[in-house]
């Protein structure tokens, strides 16, 4: 993944010659500063949601990506959370602030790293079950089967 300037930036700047140069310019240092981390967020999520993806299912991979109790559990890792913490920590007075510094980047180093991994993980398995759903339906089609003790059913 990388942040590219567009047909439609190229237009709309064509009679602005330096605000063109400093919009590549800026494209530039933002692929160097976050380009690593886009990469790195967009592997995670194709790891994630592999198994619906391999079973060519991006439908639910996306609606899996986008189920708003995902999206709620993501957002706790963003600032206003870390500014919640910080805020905790300064309210206790914690009075040396390199300790304090030190204890609030643990929490939100370590804390967050975990509460990270375990989303990334429960997407995964929630994913891998979808994926076997679809599996198992595909199945039970085949067979003729429809559902769970459908074999009961044949032995009768």
């Amino acid at each position: 993944m990388e942040e590219r300037l567009t047909a439609y930036d190229e237009i709309y700047y064509e009679d602005r010659p330096l605000a063109l140069r400093l919009l590549r310019h800026l494209i530039a240092a933002y692929n160097i500063v976050y380009g690593w981390q886009d990469r790195l967020v967009h592997r995670l999520d194709s790891w994630a949601v592999a198994p619906l993806l391999r079973a060519g299912r991006s439908e639910p991979a996306d609606a899996l990506r986008d189920d708003p109790r995902f999206l709620t559990a993501v957002s706790a890792l963003g600032p206003g959370l870390q500014i919640l913490v910080l805020d905790v920590i300064t309210v206790a007075g914690y009075g040396w602030l390199p300790g304090a510094l030190e204890l609030f980047l643990w929490v939100v180093a370590a804390v967050g790293t975990v509460y990270a991994i375990a989303l990334l993980l429960w997407l995964r398995l929630a994913s891998a079950s979808g994926a076997r759903e679809r599996a198992g339906a595909a199945v039970d089609r085949r067979s003729g089967r429809r559902g769970p003790g459908a074999g009961d059913r044949d032995a009768e």
